[in-house]
């Protein structure tokens, strides 16, 4: 009887061992994974949403994804498979991918309904459909999350956290709608002062530099966390120096200066610094300054950005000729140790030069059709410059070379657009459009013009060319290029213009009108 009992004690203890040993495994997994979410989530946390994962951040979500996926499959019956699924999808939605999450999301919210994710599950699922193009699916889930969680976290603030949905996207203007929609609605919330800053951020993406000052003076600092403070202080002395108002951002510089921590808040605030500058008239002093940040801070962004403000500055200052400019761009090309949108955008500065000096090359060289190469010499310069007074000059010689080139009646529809949209010269644009009228009526400039809509013109947009050296959304702000190739800022752009449909001219007369 004796030895049974040890038998039996034997036993026990091994199905017990056997128990704790198994849970052990299935808690470190867990605790695993867990700890890998928090690490990528910690390392994100003073980086821009908007912008790409870090690969710190991939390693720790992907390593998150596995070794939830493993705790699912071998503890299928576990306590933890809900905060494993939230994990998935959560992880997926930080890695930008989408479906996966939208996926992951729906597998929790249909097998988990009671589980203390549903609401964030419900609030990511929206914002991850709207991120993949399925607008309608996102904005009924968000009417679903504020349905069933009134009170909640994600329910009450449900408002602006779409709003930072369309933010990421870049799409400012329904950002805004949805903070001002979140403020109207609670004034008087904790997160007002986090929603301002958003607000004017959305304002400052937009081109809207005095509503973004107005908005970011209302933020209260002891309401935000410090790296909030010093996002919303940049932002407003920022749209002070763009709206012309360099003397007051300068004044109230050394605030900024004071909150910044880090290699790169510091680096931001002397990039800000160096543009003030400029826009005070102290060239020497605000290009060394944007050097120095181009130097010492190589591994951060801003040194790109400082790059790309000395050679738009100076680009501005002498056109694609001037020596200081070609001499910036070949310098920061030279250099490969700079990363960032501005760094790109310095680069492409390189092959547009390229292009513009065989044009040039062309032009003067040419015996014959010197009409061709004066017209893709004044889209260069207008185009890739942005020099309207000088693509003008090329237009005309477009003319004056040869007034039956096939090009000529997209010449005279620039001239035309130029004269009126970028000169404001109202007489000298009639005087053109009735040369045009006159000597190409049956062209498609001209029946644009006179109200005619072509069926088959594109309209593409694209991401930023030409930019001025300062921070804008999407790498300087989307612009729309017409058929013909030209662009307009799209915030400028009359939508009732006729010429939108044959743009400064489709390249040959279409087949179909209406």
């Amino acid at each position: 009887m004796r030895r049974l009992t040890r038998w039996c004690l034997l036993i026990c203890g091994g199905v017990l061992l056997f128990v704790l040993a198994s849970g052990c495994a299935k808690f470190n997994l867990f605790y695993n994974a867990e700890t890998s979410f928090f690490a990528a989530e910690e390392s994100g946390r003073e980086i821009d949403p908007r912008n790409q994962p870090t690969s710190k951040q991939k390693a720790d979500y992907q390593r998150c994804i596995r070794k939830c996926e493993l705790l699912i499959e071998e503890y299928p019956n576990s306590s933890y498979i809900d905060d494993a699924l939230f994990f998935i999808g959560k992880s997926h939605y930080r890695l930008k991918e989408w479906s996966e999450a939208v996926s992951t999301f729906d597998n929790l919210l249909a097998n988990f309904p009671n589980s203390k994710f549903v609401e964030e599950a419900m609030y990511l699922k929206s914002i991850a459909l709207i991120s993949r193009g399925d607008e309608d699916a996102g904005l009924e889930w968000f009417a679903r999350l504020r349905e069933s969680f009134p009170s909640g976290k994600f329910g009450v603030e449900a408002l602006f956290r779409l709003g930072d949905a369309y933010l990421e996207k870049g799409r400012s203007e329904e950002a805004a709608h949805y903070y001002q929609q979140f403020l109207e609605e609670h004034p008087d919330h904790e997160a007002r002062s986090t929603v301002l800053l958003s607000l004017g951020r959305s304002y400052y993406d937009a081109g809207d530099y005095e509503q973004a000052a107005d908005v970011l003076e209302e933020v209260d600092p002891d309401r935000l966390s410090r790296s909030e403070y010093f996002k919303a202080e940049w932002l407003r002395l920022s749209a002070l120096n763009r709206l012309g108002r360099a003397d007051e951002a300068a004044a109230e510089l050394p605030k900024l200066q004071k909150a910044a921590q880090g290699d790169g808040e510091s680096a931001r605030t002397m990039l800000l610094a160096g543009r003030i500058l400029l826009a005070q008239g102290k060239e020497e002093e605000g290009l060394s300054t944007l050097e120095s940040v181009a130097l010492e801070f190589r591994n951060e962004e801003s040194a790109g950005d400082a790059t790309e403000a000395v050679v738009e500055y100076l680009l501005r200052q002498e056109g694609p000729t001037g020596e200081r400019f070609r001499r910036a761009v070949e310098e920061a090309n030279q250099d490969r140790s700079q990363r960032g949108a501005g760094s790109r955008r310095v680069r492409s500065r390189q092959q547009q030069l390229q292009r513009f000096d065989r044009y040039l090359e062309s032009y003067e060289s040419a015996d014959s059709n010197r009409a061709h190469s004066a017209f893709r010499l004044a889209e260069s310069y207008y185009i890739d410059f942005r020099r309207p007074e000088t693509a003008l000059e090329y237009y005309e010689k477009v003319l004056e070379e040869d007034p039956e080139d096939p090009l000529a009646p997209r010449a005279a529809y620039a001239i035309v657009y130029i004269e009126e949209h970028e000169l404001g010269d109202s007489t000298a644009a009639e005087q053109a459009f009735a040369r045009l009228i006159e000597n190409y009526p049956d062209s498609p400039q001209a029946r644009s013009l006179q109200g005619e809509v072509f069926l088959d013109a594109v309209v593409p947009t694209f991401a930023s060319h030409g930019n001025d050296g300062e921070e804008q959304p999407g790498n300087g702000g989307p612009r729309v290029a017409s058929a013909g190739g030209f662009w307009r800022n799209r915030a400028r752009m009359d939508v009732d213009w006729p010429l939108r449909s044959g743009g400064p001219g489709a390249a040959q007369p279409r087949d179909h009108y209406r």
